[in-house]
């Protein structure tokens, strides 16, 4: 069998943006909801990045949010800059 590789990534973005909706329609820095061009836009650059809310940096769906890429970068480097002082 074989499978029509755009079916797939139709399908697999519809499956992603359903359950973004469900489980983080909002960034978690700014509170914007999330559009699905964040998700497999038609270049495949996702626009989401995973914040791992106690710092530590292991597979722990309680401390993992989606985020804006720009909201993640700006949040890190104030924590950076923050923790220079």
């Amino acid at each position: 069998m074989t499978t029509n590789l755009s079916y797939v990534k139709n399908v697999t973005r519809e499956l992603l943006w359903w359950m973004i909706r469900k489980y983080h329609p909002k960034c978690y820095f700014c509170d914007k909801p999330f559009v699905l061009s964040d998700i497999l836009p038609p270049r495949g650059l996702v626009r989401l990045t995973i914040h791992h809310k106690n710092g530590i940096h292991r597979p722990d769906l309680d401390q993992e949010v989606l985020a804006h890429p720009f909201c993640h970068r700006s949040y890190h480097s104030k924590d950076n800059i923050n923790k220079g002082r």
